[in-house]
């Protein structure tokens, strides 16, 4: 029996040692979405055991031992190891992807967190006329603040003659401050929800702001979503991560007014 390293040895061993070094890169970015940091020390054990098992099967085969415990245990290591690779990979080449299904998922639950609260919410006028004053309602927010026909031009008025047909009251035609736009079609919206609701301060609060941020983070979906793939991939963690967090204030916010 000879155990000295022959140049088969020698370059098998860099084989492996360069196998397995790709292996822990990929391990550690597919365990890092799991482990958080500690992914980097739990890849690097995973690593060097491969590496020691390599060592004693070639022993074992070199003495003439049996083998198959040291397999079945190399099979297991590396199958997990296999597992936290597929994860990296399949992160890194469907990323973009995945990040347009999480964002969309977002958007709808911010969709769904309004219809919730509405729901819950007392007003003057059955379900079906209230439905269509709020889709007029926000209509008209969007028509005064178009770029391409700014305030309460003429269709903004129509608008708001439908509206007025609904609800049976005049809807005051507000000015802009300072050219503001963004607060005259806030004040408007306003307006409405007040002629329309039986709400208390803070339920009127939670409306307008749940409004205004789904509003807000459906247009910053969209535009990233239009972004060339890298630019998406760039930007949709920290938007995922600020959307997120706004929503979760909202919910909480609003079992807190409205109760589950």
């Amino acid at each position: 029996m000879n155990k000295s390293i022959t140049p088969t040895d020698l370059f098998l061993g860099i084989l492996a040692l360069l196998l397995i070094s790709v292996s822990f890169y990929q391990t550690w970015l597919g365990l890092e979405q799991i482990f958080g940091p500690a992914s980097f020390i739990i890849a690097l054990v995973l690593s060097l055991l491969l590496l020691f098992l390599c060592w004693m099967l070639r022993n074992a085969k070199l003495e003439g031992k049996p083998t198959g415990s040291l397999v079945g245990i190399y099979i297991f290591i590396a199958s997990f190891c296999f597992i936290a690779n597929f994860n990296a990979l399949y992160t890194r080449f469907m990323r973009t992807d995945i990040y347009t299904t999480e964002l969309r998922d977002i958007d709808k639950s911010y969709t769904d967190l309004e219809n919730n609260v509405e729901s819950k919410l007392s007003y003057k006028y059955n379900k079906e006329t209230t439905q269509n004053i709020e889709i007029k309602k926000k209509q008209l927010i969007e028509q005064i603040k178009d770029p391409g026909n700014l305030g309460i031009g003429t269709r903004a008025q129509s608008l708001i003659k439908d509206i007025e047909k609904l609800t049976g009251q005049k809807v005051d035609l507000l000015t802009p401050v300072v050219n503001d736009y963004e607060d005259l079609a806030e004040r408007m919206g306003k307006q409405i929800d007040n002629i329309i609701s039986d709400l208390s301060p803070d339920e009127r609060s939670l409306k307008t702001d749940l409004d205004n941020a789904a509003v807000k983070w459906d247009k910053k979906i969209q535009d990233l979503l239009i972004l060339p793939k890298k630019e998406q991939d760039e930007k949709s963690q920290a938007l995922i991560d600020e959307s997120l967090s706004e929503y979760n204030k909202l919910g909480n916010r609003a079992q807190t007014v409205l109760g589950k």
